[in-house]
């Protein structure tokens, strides 16, 4: 692929470095890690190896490492680490929680050394990514990371693969089934590179087990393997509802049989981004089948289907995609046997395109008729920026027609013709000089003579240092920029550790309410059971109550139905007692009446019987007149006759008591009237 402007950046960056030569002891000081932890890690790669440890192989070792700050990467690879090496670096490692990245790869620390690196993913909450790729690890090995990974919350990336062949990493069975539990447990891990580690269709079987169930992993690398068609089809299937959006599954001898298995991933998931499926045996049965789809549904903006047996009629069915679609950016179908035949085709659909930025056609048989039905893309691409042609048997013959459509094009920045049979270096100086966008382009290894070969690369470099001059003024205005907010990020900074520190607070809050909440729901559980035994007395209690009420209003019905019985005979009796009362009524006012008579006549009675007693009453006083005077006559006369006898006290008390009746009846003559009347 064609280097970018950031490459050669980078790449002059290193030259200026590599040209200034300063001693290890200059700069030891920006290391943050001591001299002495450096040694003990070199004392124990000697030892693995067997190597006597001298102090001029340690200032080697310590040159190659003194440029490596330390600061926040670990970075030793490609450094002959051993077992014992990476049980040093492990130490070195959690004794600085500093370091986020841990980079070993490349060395051989095989699966005694990995359990460290096992170890310290355990215990470690401070890295955020680790790289022990081609150190010949092994299943028993794999799995103790995998089961390391699933204990910790902070590691993102995780690189166990294998880039070359050498001390490659293996999974078997054991550590596949551990990746699958990982998948399934750990919701932190996003970035997953498991390339050129034997896995198998069988393998891939019980991974894809763990990524059914896993949401939060975004790359994945599989490339390298053995998976085939029958792996892909349950990789697929597998991540139809996942979150990944970068998926690498090249070099895994995957056939055509799988297309309907990707038109149905391309339909369901859309947060697939970037795909790579270069190097299988895909062909226009594939890219035919695909087409449609991927135009209607598809989201990849990065697509790479290089080292696949395509042919200029698989790339001309899959032009309607590339018609069609507004997402795709970088398309790579390099080394896919493209032709001239169809390739015009394919040429128009691409001229519909309005998002391609990268296109890679190198290492295909295009030849100059290829190169002339390109020209219109050239002239008229809305994006194009990058556009490879390496060893695409291009001669003056189409080169004469194409490279002047460069200098037309407003997009095209970077170039390759590399590795063709181009020798008109007149046409690429005036290209050159005439277009300043371009600021790169690749005339290697063509008949080209020295002189305008040497002023192309002249005007390129010009081009390039004025775009670089442009892009350094544009920084450094954003640089300016940033200046201007530099205090406010200090603030957030403070503001984030007042917050951090707040969360630790409310963290501890939350612990605290975890507990209280526990025992009340213990409590809850107790109250509810308790309640709900009362309700069920309660229940049956009122239930009873409800019988005996029901009991009690039926009686009193029963009563209620008596009563309106009784109060209607006494109703009855009322009227019949009214009639009785009002004959009485009228009875008794005919009895006061001669009541009224009787009374007056017995007032006559009365007052004649009274003017009767007064009457005997005269009488009888005259008669008591007339029998006192008799008695006093018949006493004196018996006075004068006998001698007086001395009374008995008998007689005295008789002659008294005549006396006293005498006196009385003299005193009272009324009540002797009213005796006598009575």
């Amino acid at each position: 692929m064609i280097e970018n402007s950031s490459d050669f950046e980078e790449k002059e960056v290193e030259t200026k470095e590599n040209q200034q030569e300063e001693s290890p002891q200059s700069l030891i000081p920006k290391m943050q890690l001591s001299e002495d932890e450096v040694r003990k890690i070199f004392n124990a790669k000697c030892d693995d190896f067997g190597i006597f440890a001298t102090n001029q192989l340690f200032d080697r070792f310590l040159q190659n490492q003194v440029r490596k700050s330390f600061s926040k990467i670990f970075e030793m690879n490609s450094c002959s680490l051993g077992p014992k090496a990476a049980s040093a670096v492990a130490k070195v490692v959690f004794a600085h929680p500093h370091i986020k990245l841990l980079s070993i790869n490349g060395n051989s620390i095989g699966n005694k050394g990995v359990l460290q690196i096992a170890e310290l993913i355990y215990r470690s909450h401070t890295l955020i990514s680790v790289d022990v790729s081609s150190n010949s690890i092994g299943d028993s090995g794999a799995k103790a990371v995998f089961m390391a990974m699933k204990s910790n919350k902070t590691i993102v990336s995780l690189s166990i693969g294998s880039s070359t062949g050498v001390s490659r990493n293996s999974l078997g069975s054991s550590s596949a089934a551990e990746l699958s539990s990982l998948l399934k447990e750990n919701h932190v891990l996003s970035d997953l590179d498991i390339n050129m580690c034997e896995i198998t269709q069988d393998t891939i079987s019980t991974i894809a087990t763990g990524l059914k169930f896993n949401h939060t992993l975004q790359v994945l690398n599989l490339g390298n393997n053995n998976i085939c068609s029958k792996g892909c089809r349950k990789l697929l299937h597998a991540i139809m509802n996942s979150q990944i959006t970068t998926l690498n599954i090249s070099n895994n001898h995957i056939k055509d049989d799988t297309a309907p298995i990707f038109v149905q991933y391309f339909t369901k998931n859309d947060k697939i981004r970037s795909l790579n499926i270069a190097g299988n045996h895909f062909t226009k049965v594939f890219t035919k089948a695909i087409a449609q789809t991927f135009a209607d549904c598809s989201q990849i903006t990065d697509l790479n289907m290089s080292h696949n047996p395509l042919g200029s009629q698989g790339i001309d069915e899959f032009g309607v995609a590339i018609a069609n679609n507004h997402y795709l950016q970088n398309l790579n179908i390099s080394m896919c046997q493209i032709d001239s035949i169809n390739f015009q085709s394919f040429c128009n659909k691409l001229e519909k395109n309005s998002s391609i930025l990268n296109l890679n056609l190198s290492h295909n048989p295009i030849g100059d008729q290829g190169a002339v039905m390109l020209c219109n893309v050239i002239k008229k691409h809305p994006t194009l920026v990058d556009i490879d042609l390496e060893l695409c048997e291009i001669t003056d013959v189409g080169g004469d027609q194409l490279i002047p459509c460069f200098e037309v094009s407003q997009t095209i920045q970077r170039v390759s013709v590399k590795n063709n049979l181009v020798r008109n270096g007149k046409i690429l100086v005036d290209v050159t000089q005439n277009n300043p966008r371009l600021i790169y382009f690749n005339i290697e290894y063509n008949d080209i003579d020295f002189k305008y070969y040497n002023q192309t690369n002249k005007n390129i470099q010009s081009n390039y240092n004025h775009w670089r001059g442009k892009r350094k003024e544009k920084l450094k205005n954003q640089v300016n920029k940033t200046s201007d907010v530099e205090f406010s990020l200090y603030a957030t900074r403070d503001n984030i550790v007042n917050e951090r520190n707040e969360i630790v607070s409310h963290h501890s809050t939350i612990e605290e309410l975890k507990v209280k909440c526990d025992e009340l729901k213990i409590t809850k559980e107790a109250s509810l059971k308790d309640l709900g035994e009362k309700l069920e007395f309660v229940t049956k209690e009122a239930s009873q109550q409800m019988e005996r009420i029901h009991d009690i209003r039926q009686e009193m019905d029963f009563r209620k139905e008596e009563f309106e019985k009784d109060i209607e005979m006494l109703q009855h009796k009322k009227s019949v007692e009214l009639d009785n009362f009002r004959r009485d009524t009228s009875a008794l006012s005919g009895l006061e009446s001669r009541i009224a008579d009787t009374r007056q006549k017995v007032y006559s009675d009365m007052q004649e019987l009274n003017n009767r007693v007064i009457g005997a009453r005269q009488k009888y006083q005259d008669a008591v007149q007339l029998m006192i005077e008799a008695w006093q006559a018949a006493r004196q006369a018996a006075a004068k006759n006998q001698p007086e006898k001395p009374e008995n006290e008998s007689q005295k008390r008789k002659k008294s008591s005549r006396r006293k009746k005498m006196s009385n009846a003299e005193t009272n003559p009324d009540s002797n009237r009213t005796e006598g009347s009575k």
